[in-house]
């Protein structure tokens, strides 16, 4: 079976998710967690103000519960964007990796 190409979720996360977390689609995140279909990568930061990091964590728990595979690193001290060199290093490493996994 052909895999998708999982830009979709990483579009999810990346660009929907916070439009939802400032209320600007008029619904919660949560209310697409039963759609995610494709294998879900999340990174998310502690102290960001746009997405809290309760809200990622929801949203992850309720992927899982569909099945589906989700990936959550949380990345304490950093703000909406990601500074510190560890964590961008970090972050590579594991998107890299989960491309490896995914995308065969």
């Amino acid at each position: 079976m052909k895999r998708r190409f999982p830009v979709i979720s990483v579009l999810l996360i990346s660009v929907l998710l916070p439009l939802l977390a400032r209320g600007q689609t008029g619904k919660k995140p949560l209310t697409y967690a039963g759609k995610v279909k494709t294998p879900l990568l999340m990174t998310q930061n502690e102290k960001d103000e746009r997405v809290p990091v309760e809200q990622a964590v929801e949203f992850c728990r309720a992927v899982q519960l569909t099945g589906t595979p989700v990936e959550l690193h949380i990345y304490p001290g950093e703000s909406h964007g990601t500074m510190m060199p560890n964590h961008q290093l970090d972050k590579l490493r594991k998107t890299e990796s989960w491309f490896k996994k995914y995308l065969h």
